[in-house]
């Protein structure tokens, strides 16, 4: 991992003009030596990839297409796709950091999630809303939404979690603190929890804190 990270790194900050800044800017070295030096790197946040133009490989071909963040936050950003091979090699890198954590692919996942603002309203609503939970249904998902973060709401969403025997979580930032403060009673009740995966917002230490002790 260690190989491949430096090989990506060098051809990006030689070749993507966004990166050679990053590099300038943060004093970043040409290489690194462990994984675990990457914990003390900036952060590469959502508001970075506003000017795609900085991300676009010199002398590089045209994109083929773009795809759009899910708009959780309410801000989608449209990202470039070069070639769809691009989009295999991605989601096994994804698994590749989830393996660090023993999670596998078909592992029972507890989903603090939402995408209710796409699936508009009708028919088209029920249609699409019938597709996720199918596709929930094979990939072994059980999926709460994470737009209601009330008590009651997530005192609800403990009650599914507890029949789900799910072994890994993922969730907004918001949705996972909202979820292990509500639900204080039950507080370092759970083994066998492999990952807690938070999305959409970093967590300051404390944070980050409240819920590995949950």
């Amino acid at each position: 991992m260690v190989e491949a990270f430096n090989r990506v790194w060098a051809d990006a900050r030689l070749n993507v003009p966004f990166y050679r800044e990053w590099q300038r800017v943060y004093c970043l070295p040409d290489a690194i030596s462990s994984l675990d030096e990457l914990t003390a790197w900036p952060i590469l946040r959502k508001a970075d990839l506003r000017n795609l133009e900085l991300f676009r490989r010199v002398g590089g071909p045209r994109p083929c297409g773009e795809i759009m963040t899910g708009g959780s936050t309410g801000e989608p950003v449209h990202l470039p796709v070069w070639h769809r091979q691009g989009m295999k090699e991605a989601d096994r890198s994804i698994w590749e950091g989830r393996k660090a954590y023993g999670v596998r692919k078909g592992d029972r996942l507890f989903l603090l999630w939402g995408h209710q603002h796409l699936y508009g309203k009708g028919a088209r609503r029920l249609v699409l809303s019938t597709i996720r939970r199918v596709k929930d249904f094979f990939r072994n998902y059980v999926r709460v939404s994470a737009y209601d973060l009330s008590a009651e709401a997530m005192r609800g969403a403990m009650r599914v979690f507890e029949r789900s025997g799910a072994t890994w979580v993922m969730g907004f930032s918001p949705a996972v603190l909202a979820f292990v403060r509500h639900n204080p009673e039950k507080r370092g009740t759970f083994t066998g929890i492999k990952l807690v995966l938070c999305t959409a917002g970093p967590l300051i230490a404390d944070e980050q804190r409240e819920i590995a002790t949950f």
